[in-house]
């Protein structure tokens, strides 16, 4: 994180997961400082090669979902980009939801976060 103007920090978070085979899980890559407010501007998926499409991906903002607008982010070989103004509230948690739908083997994804913390 960095320190910009006007008190405003820089959030850059890097997140890597592995979830098991026919695992669900969500994991809270981000939790706000009290008082503070949090606007996300992009955030990346990445499905290295071999992740076939069987990992679901989506972004919730407590238990709404935010990031895609519906459905799921997949992919195989591909970094997903979501682009849309997200904010979160002081002590609200950016939560990632992900679904492996390979029921034989783990898979690996990362989650790239961009945003600025107010």
């Amino acid at each position: 994180m960095s320190e910009g103007k006007e008190g405003r920090t820089h959030v850059d978070i890097f997140y890597p997961i592995t979830i098991g085979a026919g695992g669900e899980a969500d994991y809270t890559i981000y939790t706000v400082s009290a008082a503070r407010k949090l606007r996300v501007k992009k955030i990346e998926i990445w499905f290295p090669l071999g992740t076939d499409r069987e990992v679901e991906v989506y972004v919730k903002r407590g238990v709404e979902q935010v990031l895609p607008d519906e459905g799921a982010y997949v992919g195989d070989n591909i970094v997903v980009v979501g682009e849309k103004e997200i904010e979160y509230g002081g002590e609200s948690k950016v939560v990632v939801h992900v679904k492996n739908t390979n029921t034989t083997e783990s898979k690996f994804i990362s989650v790239h976060m961009k945003g600025v913390l107010e």
